[in-house]
């Protein structure tokens, strides 16, 4: 579990601080201009967000929560077949945290992590403050140089 250091800290169980560095939030489907959402789509948009956070000078492959899709109610559309909905809210943040153990040349480390929450935040969502806690840092993040 993770114990909340301050709104931009996190304690994981291994003592180690990650702080929040920056937050990228946006309407996860602030495009979608017809139509509605599918699990399909929704798929492509959570695959997007970590294609797009990849392979950033100095950042690791990001982590994404893997968010609750909502169904939506059928209509004698079959096509409605696969309707579904995120949360309102993506959330794109990146973390730092000192240098990874070994990493002889790198100054701190840095992990990028992908949620979906029902409204802006601040507060994050609760259920994403657990998943934060369980973060196993050392397996994903990345040593980094400026």
């Amino acid at each position: 579990m993770s114990t909340s250091a301050g709104k931009h800290e996190f304690v994981l169980p291994t003592g180690r601080i990650i702080r929040l560095a920056g937050l990228d939030q946006h309407w996860t489907y602030g495009g979608l201009l017809a139509g509605h959402p599918s699990r399909e789509m929704n798929r492509s948009i959570m695959d997007g967000l970590v294609r797009r956070n990849s392979g950033l000078k100095g950042r690791a492959v990001p982590v994404l929560f893997e968010p609750i899709e909502t169904p939506v109610e059928k209509h004698s559309d079959p096509d409605w077949s696969t309707a579904a909905t995120l949360p309102a809210i993506t959330c794109v943040a990146r973390f730092l945290s000192d240098v990874l153990p070994g990493d002889e040349e790198g100054i701190a480390s840095v992990l990028s992590v992908i949620w979906f929450q029902d409204e802006f935040a601040f507060p994050i969502d609760p259920v994403v403050k657990v998943e934060l806690g369980a973060l196993d840092w050392e397996a994903h993040a990345a040593g980094y140089l400026p």
